[in-house]
């Protein structure tokens, strides 16, 4: 669970084609600060070990990019995209669970 109740949204940068909602063993790179009518709704950012380094950046755009897309579906809520926060700051998000403990699935 997310600091908020809620279950923890992840998106996976890789260049592997994954079908929803598929576990996979991940590594946190950062925290994207999304709020939606005005409530936190941060969204992991992640990419699977041994891959080839992504352009984090670029890939952040694109991320931005769909969840403009997505929220044309949602006209009555508000999506505000905030920063790019470091990766400590996921395990702050998910209740503290301690770097190197285990994979995030």
């Amino acid at each position: 669970k997310a600091s908020d109740g809620d279950c923890v949204d992840c998106y996976v940068f890789t260049d592997t084609e994954l079908e929803r909602d598929t576990i996979v063993e991940c590594s946190p790179i950062g925290l994207l600060e999304l709020y939606e009518n005005d409530q936190p709704d941060h969204k992991v950012i992640a990419t699977i070990p041994g891959e080839t380094s992504i352009n984090v950046d670029d890939a952040l755009e694109v991320l931005k990019e769909f969840i403009g897309r997505a929220s044309i579906q949602f006209p009555n809520i508000v999506f505000v995209v905030g920063n790019f926060l470091p990766s400590q700051t996921v395990f702050d998000h998910i209740g503290g669970l301690p770097v190197g403990s285990g994979p995030i699935t």
